[in-house]
């Protein structure tokens, strides 16, 4: 199961991005499950440590703190390399700190777009999510890896010729 994360500090835009979130979870009966939905930074970031992966919904601007956000993304990227970003702000100016940061981020959301919008977006990314997970599980699958001294191989198997004994 996915876990989804939620980092907004006005309580009135947590509460909708909740509601958007499980009801698209519900709907489309995907494999997710909201785990974290706060204003601390600290508490997600403590939330996450026994997980391999997740979709994070991140405010950049906490209280008093205008790049909070962009700094949990950054500790999330160095610890769940793999991780779906995606940052809800109104804060279009830092968009290129993402970039210098590599943080990668899925998609960079204004809320100035107006709720709609935001809501059409937010159920783009959890099905963008799930077609990236579906899409890296078959190619995975796929594959073969292995180690010859210090270098590391991919092949798929469909060149790979074996023999069974």
């Amino acid at each position: 199961m996915l876990p989804v994360y939620i980092l907004e500090d006005n309580e009135a835009q947590r509460s909708e991005y909740t509601s958007i979130i499980n009801n698209t979870i519900m709907i489309e009966e995907y494999d997710m499950q909201l785990a974290v939905a706060t204003d601390d930074p600290q508490v997600l970031l403590d939330s996450i440590a026994s997980s391999e992966e997740g979709l994070f919904f991140l405010d950049m601007e906490i209280g008093s703190q205008p790049q909070a956000g962009l700094n949990l993304a950054d500790d999330v990227r160095h610890r769940l390399p793999f991780a779906q970003i995606v940052f809800i702000t109104t804060h279009e100016e830092l968009s290129f700190l993402t970039l210098e940061r590599r943080i990668a981020p899925l998609d960079y959301i204004l809320k100035e777009q107006g709720p709609d919008t935001v809501k059409t977006k937010i159920e783009a990314d959890i099905r963008a999510t799930i077609d990236i997970l579906k899409s890296e599980a078959e190619e995975h699958k796929n594959i073969l890896g292995y180690k010859i001294g210090t270098r590391f191989f991919f092949s798929p198997y469909q060149r790979c010729y074996y023999a069974k004994y």
